[in-house]
């Protein structure tokens, strides 16, 4: 019965994302199809890369993002 009152509590402060702050976060979205602006990231070694150098590679790049909490 404790543990069932805790969740429930708990879950009274969880709160879905508001409306307008997924709107928010929509406006920064780029369209499917359209073309990606370069930007640069750090590989795991420490170094960087553009994405256009690896287009200028190859026809295809995949990028894998990797989220720790």
């Amino acid at each position: 019965m404790l543990t069932a009152a805790v969740i429930a509590a708990a879950t009274m402060f969880v709160a879905a994302p508001a409306q307008s702050s997924i709107q928010e976060l929509e406006k920064n979205l780029i369209p499917v199809g359209s073309k990606v602006p370069d930007f640069e990231l750090e590989t795991p070694d420490g170094s960087k890369i553009k994405l256009m150098e690896t287009l200028k590679k190859s026809k295809v790049t995949i990028i894998n993002f990797w989220f720790y909490n």
